[in-house]
């Protein structure tokens, strides 16, 4: 075998270097992504669940805060406190006409929450696909054949070979 690619000419041995590294390179790449692609995927998962309940807490504080200046005003305000008892209990003083007012909903309320997912990068949608039970499989099975191909279809010498001395 020495013989063999001790006649091959330089650009022989450079083209199947090249081809050895494309397919190993090639190989340890997919390995990598299909090896880190459940844990980058679980991560934006992470990611998404941490924005929602930060939105959650922001509506919270402000619901509370809300809650709070109607404690205040029914502790401190006596007209606040009057047309609480018009609207809510239908109370009017003698001669009063009673004046429709807009429905009300009991105070505060929590809106709806609308949160707009994170933007994915290229990164983060390759890493959801190869979270994929068979995707990641079939590329982890890929990259093992491709880095036995680089081996077995490349002949590269793993020892140094010695030139003869000339006398």
């Amino acid at each position: 075998m020495q013989e063999v690619i001790a006649n091959r000419s330089l650009a022989a041995r450079v083209a199947a270097l090249v081809g050895f590294w494309t397919l190993a390179l090639a190989g340890v790449g997919l390995f990598a992504l299909a090896v880190w692609a459940p844990a980058l995927a679980e991560r934006q998962d992470m990611r998404q669940r941490v924005a929602l309940e930060q939105a959650k807490a922001e509506q919270l504080k402000d619901f509370a805060a809300q809650w709070t200046i109607t404690r205040d005003a029914l502790k401190d305000e006596p007209k606040f406190i009057a047309r609480q008892v018009r609207e809510d209990m239908g109370y009017q003083h003698e001669g009063d006409e009673m004046l429709p007012f807009a429905v009300r909903t009991g105070g505060p309320h929590l809106n709806p929450l609308a949160v707009q997912p994170l933007a994915q990068s290229r990164l983060e949608k390759v890493c959801h696909l190869f979270a994929a039970s068979g995707v990641r499989w079939t590329a982890l099975m890929t990259s093992v054949m491709l880095l036995a191909v680089a081996v077995i279809a490349f002949e590269i010498p793993t020892e140094r070979r010695i030139k003869p001395a000339v006398a």
